[in-house]
């Protein structure tokens, strides 16, 4: 039998759609992880500047290891843009575990203090929005796993032997 040309066109195409397939089938085995709020640590506080390292748990429930190349955050609080924070650190998150994510945060505590000042006034709780970009390293290529973590400042502030409730798993 002779190969022709349609035969190596429908070898490609074969090839192609299981290798699609089979990236498909390691992207969602990615995916398959929590993310919780672990702690909050006070560096430096003043008037203008407050610096804090927020710790996140990113549980891999998978059993692949993922290696997070960089994160960005953008934090809300109330739905007002409060501050922007990245970590460009990588970090190894073996198959099967948790791992604590550490991000510094920096912000203009005067701003921050006007919006919680305005809730508390008003009566309305003061909800916390962070909107994550992490970029993970799967195999050869990047992926962008983009998140939103939503939470109060009550959830924030509770005892920490308190399970807390803001656990979100994809």
């Amino acid at each position: 039998m002779k190969i022709e040309k349609k035969h190596i066109v429908a070898g490609v195409i074969a090839a192609v759609s299981i290798t699609g397939a089979l990236a498909y089938l390691q992207y969602k085995k990615l995916m398959n992880y929590c993310i919780g709020f672990n702690k909050i640590r006070l560096n430096k506080i003043s008037s203008t500047n407050a610096d804090i390292d927020v710790f996140i748990n990113f549980k891999n429930q998978s059993d692949l290891k993922i290696e997070i190349q960089s994160q960005e955050y953008n934090v809300y609080m109330n739905d007002a843009f409060l501050t922007k924070a990245s970590n460009a650190k990588p970090q190894v998150i073996e198959p099967k575990s948790t791992s604590v994510i550490g991000i510094n945060v920096k912000f203009n505590p005067s701003v921050a203090g006007k919006n919680i000042l305005n809730a508390v006034l008003s009566g309305s709780g003061v909800s916390i929005r962070i909107d994550m970009k992490l970029k993970v390293k799967f195999y050869f290529i990047t992926v962008n796993i983009p998140y939103s973590y939503k939470t109060t400042l009550k959830e924030i502030m509770a005892p920490s032997a308190a399970p807390s409730p803001s656990v979100i798993c994809k």
